[in-house]
């Protein structure tokens, strides 16, 4: 498929691509020289929240509120887990009508992000009288 591409739009293409890539080497050195520095990773963990599971091989701590992360401002990230070993994704444990199941990545637990800023929090609000469990 690259080689479909005109000779002289390829050349265009890689000045364009050392143009941006100049470009932000430029603005990456001068924003270091002005005191700015790389967020820190958020993979950077202070506490663990999974325990040890003899089958599974980890799981998340009951009843655990803890310190998950912390970002480069200081501000510490709390994960909250429920009795049932599920992420909080309401305020307090209910009873509703329907239960969902939420399955999937760090995207869908909120690894990085407060219990009130994960998508399963958004959809508790959205519809109350569902139980989205994480």
């Amino acid at each position: 498929m690259l080689f479909s591409i005109p000779r002289k739009w390829r050349k265009y293409i890689a000045i364009c691509l050392i143009y941006i890539t100049i470009l932000s080497l430029t603005a990456e050195t001068y924003l270091r020289y002005k005191g700015y520095e790389p967020e820190k990773s958020i993979s950077q963990r202070i506490s663990s929240i999974p325990g040890f599971h003899p089958d599974l091989g980890w799981t998340n701590l009951a009843n655990e509120k803890v310190t998950a992360y912390e970002t480069p401002a200081d501000h510490q990230i709390f994960e909250t887990v429920w009795a049932n070993g599920a992420r909080s994704s309401r305020p307090c444990v209910l009873k509703h009508n329907y239960e969902v199941l939420l399955l999937g990545c760090s995207y869908t637990y909120g690894v990085g992000v407060e219990d009130y800023e994960t998508y399963a929090w958004h959809l508790s609000k959205r519809f109350p009288n569902v139980s989205f469990d994480n």
